[in-house]
């Protein structure tokens, strides 16, 4: 979430799944959510799963390091623009 600093995918799966199976939020309504602006319903719900969270934006949204990866090394990212 913005504003709380670098999380782990674990963290941000947990709090998705909160959200979703104990809160009764359907993912629409988690997209809502300001915390989760920009990222789609879909996408959280595979989040929440155990997908990896490759999208540059979304990383940034959710405070996750901005990494790429070019030619087989990986490279982290201060910003994006």
């Amino acid at each position: 979430m913005p504003g709380m600093g670098v999380q782990g995918q674990d963290i941000i799966r947990e709090q998705l799944n909160r959200l979703h199976d104990i809160d009764g939020l359907p993912w629409r309504k988690v997209a809502l959510l300001d915390a989760y602006k920009g990222i789609p319903a879909g996408s959280l719900c595979s989040y929440a799963m155990g997908r990896p969270i490759k999208n540059l934006e979304h990383r940034r949204i959710f405070g996750l390091p901005l990494i790429i990866e070019i030619d087989g090394k990986r490279y982290e990212l201060t910003e994006i623009t």
